[in-house]
């Protein structure tokens, strides 16, 4: 099981819940929102909490999918 954790900056409620739903609409259906709750450090700000399944059986495809779960969390906003 690998836990992604992410802190939304200005945004509502709403807005969080969007983000979680994109998110696992693109990680697939292994991925599943555990929480959306307020965090208390920043006004305005959520931390969602997403947990996916990865095979346990080979500690390099891991790393491999860790990088690509990373790689399709912040390709939208790469710019060059």
């Amino acid at each position: 099981m690998l836990q992604i954790t992410l802190v939304t900056h200005s945004t509502t409620y709403t807005e969080a819940t969007a983000l979680a739903n994109t998110l696992q609409s693109i990680l697939g259906p292994s991925t599943n929102i555990v929480s959306i709750n307020p965090y208390p450090k920043f006004t305005d700000s959520f931390r969602v909490d997403l947990e996916t399944i990865v095979p346990l059986d080979n500690p390099s495809a891991i790393i491999h999918q860790t990088i690509d779960i990373a790689d399709q969390i912040v390709s939208p906003w790469l710019t060059y």
